[in-house]
This record gives C-alpha cells, structure tokens and sequence, in this order.
C-alpha cells in the first residue's frame, strides 16, 4: 500500500512539473496549430512595472494559458475523449452533422445556426446603413471610371443542409442574405453577385463544393465561383484547369483540438502567365492587412479585391485574366482603397465576403453591438424538438 501511495505521488508530481518544464525550456510558441491564432509573448519585465497590478497578473496569465507546456496535446486529447466517446464537440464553436460533416456553430460563426434555422432578422437601419455604404463604394469608384462588384460566397450550412442535424428545425424560409439582397436591390444600383445558385448547381451534378471538416469551400467549389465571376465580368474563363490531387487539414477540426484530413483536389494552369510579384506596392498598411500583388504580361484590364478567406483559393484562378491584381484580405476601408486607386488604377474593384458576414459586416459605428441582429419571433404553429 505504501509502493501505490508512492507512485501515486510521483505521477501527481510528474503531471504538475512535466508541463512546466517542457514550459521553461522550450522556446515560446509563436502560434497556434489547432487555434490558428497568434500565441501570447513573454511580458516585457520593463513595460509591466508600469501596468496596473491587475494588467500585471492579466498579461502574465494570458502567457501562462498560452505556453502551458503539452498545451496543444492537452487539447488533442480532449477533443478526441468528446469526439470518439461521445460523439460530441468539445467547444460550442463546432456542430457535428450527419455523416461527419461538421458546421460552424454559435455567435463564433455569426450565428450562422440560427440564420440556416430563419431566426436571424437583420434590422432596418443595418439594411439601411448597408445600401448607404455600398451604394457609396460604387459612386465613388464610378466617378473614376471604376466597375465595382460586390460578390457574396455561399455558407456551408446553406449547401449541404441534408447534413445539419435534424434537430436544429428550419422555421422560417428567409435568411439574412434574402433580406439584405432585397433591400439593397431595390434601394441602391449597386451590382452584387450571389453565388449559391452556380456552386449549388455544381454540388447537385456532383461535384463536393465544400470540405468535410472545414469551413471553407473545396477548390472545386471556389473554381465554380470564379467561373460565375468572370462570366459576370463578361471575361471568357479559363476551361483547361488540370486537377491535381491535395489534403485539407480542417479548420473546423482544429477548433476541436483535432487533426482531421481529407483528400481534395487543387488546380493547376500548364498555360498561366500570373505570378505573384511580392512585395512591390510602395504603400504603407497596417500589419494585419494581407495583400498579394499578380501581374499576368497576356492580359490587359487591372483589378483590386477585396476577400475573405473564401477568396484564398480563387487567386490564381482570377489572377489570370488581369495584367495586374492586387488582393487585400481585408474589410473594405477608405484609408485602403483610395491609395490603392490612385497606384493600381483598375478597371474593377471586387469586394467578395461569404454569406455569414453579412451579420455585422457594414456596422462600423465603435459603440454598437458586435452583431446587428435580432431573433426573430418563432411561428405560433411552429413545434420544438425536445431537448433544445
């Protein structure tokens, strides 16, 4: 009995002081497989004698929680304990659908549950407020003989809705993006593309648009978004992409603290001329603004995008067709087009989101709620599953 206690002890020990350890003698992580996020940075000792106590003890707990020794395996094996045992996610962040499939969920997401179930209305003032801005963008650029298209990618929730579960009820047939294309159509002549029927087109002659375990849409499905683009740009697109086949880590199992994997199939052109030119704009942006600069010698017109990630993957795909494109992975802002503008002189300005940010996306007022939206009342009629 005394050997057990003994043991006992040690491996309490062991699980106290190994993750400290490996703490102090590794060096700092600087980001975050699972999390995809920037860790936290040892304090500078100089800057926190000058802090409040409490920012002292917050700086010091955030680097804390970031650096944990064994911190990512910790994670892992939570989220393989929820996923494998209990069928479940480990963080809200995360829906696990029929077959596999897993969704976005929660306020992370924008509430895009919430939306695929109708609930989400989007206020008057909001729509209002978008037509203003949008309508804005296109008048500005137009005066400069500027094109402006504002294009808007599907949700993975709205493509594969067979995979959400059945408890999560649809109780109202109009979403957010319904409201907002109404509204702004019939308030503004702003020239806005909706991508849910071409890729929806694709998936039901079947092609898989979306990943399993991800976010974001396949190369397949961000191929046929661009397809759709040119063709509204009245631009032949390109036909002879050679498949090449690929892996997707999932973000979506990431946040479960999970290395998940799938095949996929990315693209190639044997013919393309685009390529990335680096560091060439000589104009200043905040750090957190991406950009990748394209110039193609066969083609003529230029062009600037904005993106989000959904425009990731549709680079080398648009970049073709433009002797010069500049793409911004960043909110369309003032302080960014106008310079831009006045360097590039394009012909178009694109501005591509994906569907659930339509949220908060045009609420730029710093005293407002982080999402301009309210539920919806439910039908009268309308039944609960039990349990939710």
């Amino acid at each position: 009995m005394g050997n057990l206690n003994r043991l006992t002890i040690i491996i309490f020990m062991a699980l106290l002081y190994i993750p400290l350890t490996i703490m102090v003698l590794t060096p700092d992580q600087e980001t975050s497989f699972f999390e995809n996020r920037p860790l936290a940075q040892a304090p500078d000792p100089q800057t926190l004698t000058h802090q409040p106590l409490k920012e002292i003890f917050d700086a010091i707990e955030t680097y804390v929680s970031d650096q944990f020794g064994l911190r990512e395996v910790l994670a892992w094996m939570q989220g393989a304990y929820y996923y494998n045992v209990f069928d479940s996610s480990p963080t809200d962040s995360v829906l696990i659908g029929e077959d596999d499939w897993l969704f976005y969920a929660s306020s992370a997401s924008e509430y895009s549950i919430e939306d695929y179930r109708g609930l989400v209305h989007l206020p008057k003032d909001y729509l209002r407020e978008a037509a203003h801005y949008l309508q804005s963008r296109k008048d500005w650029l137009n005066a400069r003989g500027i094109d402006y298209v504002f294009v808007i990618a599907p949700d993975k929730h709205t493509l594969y809705p067979e995979f959400v579960p059945e408890q999560f009820t649809v109780l109202n047939r109009e979403r957010r993006i319904d409201q907002f294309l109404a509204y702004v159509r019939e308030h503004t002549d702003v020239d806005i593309l909706d991508l849910r029927q071409p890729v929806l087109e694709a998936k039901k002659a079947g092609t898989q648009v979306f990943y399993h375990y991800d976010t974001h849409w396949t190369a397949a499905g961000a191929l046929v978004g661009y397809q759709a683009l040119m063709e509204h740009l009245n631009i032949t697109p390109i036909g002879d992409w050679t498949p090449v086949p690929g892996e997707r880590v999932g973000d979506l199992g990431k946040l479960m603290g999970l290395h998940m994997v799938e095949a996929t199939t990315d693209y190639q052109y044997a013919a393309g001329c685009a390529v990335e030119q680096g560091e060439t704009l000589p104009i200043s942006f905040p750090y957190w603004v991406e950009m990748h600069d394209f110039g193609c010698s066969t083609a003529s017109q230029r062009a600037l995008i904005f993106h989000d990630s959904f425009g990731d993957v549709m680079r080398p795909f648009v970049a073709e067709h433009f002797s010069r494109s500049v793409f911004v992975k960043a909110r369309y802002a003032e302080e960014l087009v106008e310079p831009l503008v006045d360097y590039l002189q394009p012909g178009v300005v694109i501005e591509q989101i994906v569907e659930r940010r339509l949220n908060s996306y045009f609420d730029y007022s710093p005293e407002s709620t982080v999402f301009a939206y309210h539920l919806r009342a439910r039908p009268k009629d309308a039944v609960e599953p039990a349990g939710e």
